[in-house]
């Protein structure tokens, strides 16, 4: 059940609830309203009744007083018809109460006692009193109106328990209306409560198994987030939640997966990087072995560049073969220094029949190692020059006229033979 299905079944309930407490609360104002409509039915009407009743006896009183003061006979056939209207209007009042007195037996009883004692009256002043008025026989006029009393007390002490009973009912129904609002309001308050009570429980409900449904996928969440991947949640339901618990799993899965892809690459890579690890120095070590051949070969290749023969004590001798560049000719000086000041020599015959050109760089080059040389008290003989290695030089306007020079290398070696005696 989805949250939104949970939100709508606590409204729906909530609905249910009000409408509940309505038909309740409609209920008891049925109930109440019904008892002040049988009040305004019953007790209110009688009540209003029994007046006029009395009303219209009282002035039926008062006609006979007055009938008794006039000596008129017009005026007394005005009062007489006044009086037999008043008997019609109280014969109809009482016949119109007859219903009123259904239902309690003391007001019937008094009902029925004034349905006889109002005809005696009726019957008296028609017999008695109104003839002895008519004929002016005044002291039998006033015997008869005060035996009349008589009977207006007992019509009154009747009327008087008519609306005794009538207010009796009249405060029994305003005790039950006022008991029907009491009840009517005990009701809504019971009912507002309820509903107040089981909405709030419905809410605290729905709320917590939200919230510790949340409460868990946080905490799981925050695991995951620490690097604990073995977090699983349970599912419960189908709704938002369960389908975020689901969505989380696969990602825990997923995140599984990848951290057992990512350590066997890891893996993988730690015995690549071993390998070629291993490889490099295997390399390292050859292209060692190698770099230290190639400076052996280098030394030697150095040392086959400028080879110094001693062929006789203090004296040196320079065989050049092939191109003299700038590091030859600086390796050249360098070793022929080195070697000078070490033998201390005398004599150094530079021997260029090897050589295939002479240019202008290797004529200076020539020139200083001489200067060099001189500095050093040791003497330059060139040996060796070919005729078209002479003519290059000329060519090139190369002064060599400080060096000596000598054919070959025999005539060089008698040549410092002779000069070093």
């Amino acid at each position: 059940m989805s949250i939104r299905t949970k939100l709508f079944l606590a409204f729906t309930v909530q609905i249910v609830l009000l409408i509940l407490i309505a038909a309740v609360i409609g209920l008891q104002l049925t109930s109440a309203q019904t008892e002040v409509a049988k009040l305004n039915q019953d007790a209110v009407p009688s009540l209003i009744q029994i007046n006029e009743i009395s009303l219209y006896i009282e002035q039926y009183r008062v006609a006979e007083t007055f009938h008794l003061a006039l000596t008129d006979d017009a005026a007394m056939d005005v009062v007489e018809r006044d009086m037999a209207q008043l008997e019609s209007k109280i014969d109809e009042a009482l016949k119109a109460y007859q219903p009123y007195a259904e239902g309690d037996q003391q007001e019937k009883d008094a009902l029925d006692d004034l349905n006889v004692w109002w005809p005696r009256l009726v019957h008296e002043t028609k017999e008695n009193f109104l003839p002895a008025s008519r004929e002016n026989n005044l002291e039998q006029s006033i015997q008869v109106y005060n035996d009349s009393q008589t009977y207006y007390w007992s019509l009154e002490n009747m009327i008087d328990r008519l609306t005794k009973s009538n207010r009796e009912q009249a405060s029994a129904a305003a005790a039950s209306t006022q008991e029907s609002t009491n009840i009517v309001q005990r009701t809504m308050l019971a009912a507002i409560l309820a509903g107040i009570l089981i909405a709030a429980v419905a809410g605290i409900v729905l709320t917590r198994s939200i919230t510790n449904n949340l409460r868990e996928v946080m905490s799981a969440a925050s695991a995951v987030a620490h690097g604990d991947l073995d977090q699983q949640l349970a599912i419960r339901g189908h709704d938002e939640i369960s389908q975020l618990a689901s969505s989380f799993n696969t990602m825990v899965t997923a995140l599984q997966i990848a951290a057992e892809d990512r350590k066997a690459y890891q893996q993988t890579l730690e015995q690549r990087v071993t390998e070629r690890t291993a490889e490099l120095k295997e390399a390292m070590g050859e292209l060692r072995a190698s770099s230290e051949a190639r400076e052996a070969l280098l030394e030697t290749v150095r040392a086959l560049s400028c080879p110094l023969i001693p062929v006789q004590e203090e004296v040196l001798v320079l065989p050049l073969i092939g191109l003299i560049d700038a590091e030859r000719t600086q390796m050249l000086i360098d070793s022929l220094l080195h070697t000078v000041e070490e033998k201390r020599t005398r004599a150094v015959i530079v021997d260029v029949t090897g050589v295939p050109v002479i240019d202008s760089y290797v004529a200076s080059a020539l020139l200083r190692v001489t200067a060099m040389l001189k500095l050093l008290g040791t003497r330059c003989i060139l040996v060796g020059l070919r005729p078209e290695l002479a003519q290059t030089i000329v060519a090139l306007g190369v002064d060599l006229s400080s060096l000596t020079t000598q054919a070959n290398l025999q005539l060089g070696l008698h040549y410092v033979s002779r000069i070093l005696r």
